[in-house]
């Protein structure tokens, strides 16, 4: 789950905080045992999905959930990468 802060800073430049994301441990570990994926795969799922909702994006209409997808995916790879050879 993801909630923004309600305050628009549109104008800001630098660092800012976009929200709270809350991850159930538990529930991700069952899904995880379901889908067959790792703990720690599933977990960044959630962080990169919840992440995207904070930054604007949706899912509630197919073309939204499409796009989400894609570029959860896209995170997913970058990051995989990072760990295999330290760098995107």
């Amino acid at each position: 789950m993801s909630f923004p802060i309600d305050v628009e800073e549109k104008e800001r430049i630098g660092q800012r905080i976009l929200g709270d994301i809350f991850i159930c441990p538990k529930v991700a570990k069952e899904v995880a045992k379901e889908v067959h994926t790792t703990l720690e795969d599933e977990l960044t799922l959630y962080t990169i999905h919840a992440t995207l909702h904070l930054l604007g994006y949706d899912d509630i209409k197919i073309s939204e959930k499409k796009c989400m997808r894609k570029k959860e995916q896209t995170a997913l790879q970058s990051l995989k990468h990072v760990r295999s050879h330290g760098t995107i």
